[in-house]
């Protein structure tokens, strides 16, 4: 799906499945100026040629906006050989990101499990089970998950 001129993309998906598909399982796209915001519940996207999910702000035209998932329950297992990851979620040019991920399993994808990252957060991969990422300042109760100088989210140990 993709939104291609100023507004904004909002949806929720549950209880679907996107698999052995030759490209991306679910693929969702929102260009120029409008929000991102997507959630999704028990869903699968396995065995794709390209990414099982994959979530961009600002894919084909920088214009800001903000790019927030909220996913639970997801399996993206042996996707690729294209693609970035079994999951992917990236937010580029001006806005924020925020991903909160539980319960996702990414096995046996040939590319990697896990793939998030934004213009000013760069490259961060969470690894599966729960995480939450932000390129907002982290609010309570948040707070205690440190971040290293690069930006990128450091487990608690």
């Amino acid at each position: 799906m993709d939104e291609s001129d100023e507004g904004g993309l909002y949806g929720t998906l549950f209880l679907s499945t996107a698999n052995d598909n030759y490209e991306e399982g679910f693929d969702f796209n929102e260009n120029r100026a409008g929000d991102f915001v997507v959630k999704m519940f028990l869903v699968e996207a396995s065995r794709n040629l390209e990414e099982g999910l994959d979530f961009e702000e600002d894919d084909d035209f920088q214009g800001g906006g903000d790019l927030i998932a909220t996913l639970e329950g997801i399996t993206a297992n042996g996707n690729g050989p294209g693609g970035d990851a079994g999951l992917k979620i990236r937010e580029r040019g001006d806005g924020d990101l925020e991903a909160t991920v539980t319960g996702v399993t990414t096995t046996g994808n040939l590319t990697g499990g896990i793939n998030i990252r934004g213009t000013r957060r760069r490259r961060t991969t969470a690894a599966p089970g729960s995480a939450r990422i932000s390129s907002r300042p982290v609010p309570a109760p948040w707070a205690w998950w440190p971040q290293s100088s690069t930006g990128t989210a450091v487990a608690p140990s």
